[in-house]
């Protein structure tokens, strides 16, 4: 097996781990929301929709990437937008421990995306 064999599938474990746990955690969003707004009889907080704007940019915009949808990357990138003009970057709109990993792990698996598009690039 040859390195690059290796970082392949390292890379795809990263990425479908990372659409994983963006899959639960927009479960975990979208239940919460259901039993808030039964809680207060009313729509939910902004900044529990933004938090759900974003894990669902982010999810939209990975999947887009893994299938090469053009519709499914804009897709993302407009929820991600929306979020930025409902709330400044730095606050906190979900929970803080939670929130920091789940972005920082979106950036990683973009990362892997550009580095395998180099790498298929440069050998195919």
């Amino acid at each position: 097996m040859v390195v690059s064999d290796l970082f392949f599938q390292f890379s795809a474990l990263i990425i479908t781990a990372t659409l994983a746990i963006h899959g639960v955690a927009l479960s975990f969003q979208l239940g919460y929301l259901v039993v808030d707004g039964i809680r207060v009889r009313a729509v939910p907080g902004l900044a529990s929709l933004a938090a759900l704007w974003q894990t669902v940019g982010i999810t939209f915009a990975l999947c887009g990437f893994v299938i090469h949808s053009t519709q499914f990357i804009i897709f993302g990138t407009l929820f991600i937008a929306l979020r930025v003009v409902l709330l400044p970057i730095n606050a906190p709109s979900w929970d803080r421990g939670v929130e920091l990993p789940l972005l920082v792990l979106a950036g990683l698996s973009l990362c892997f995306f550009m580095s395998l598009r180099i790498l298929t690039a440069i050998f195919i």
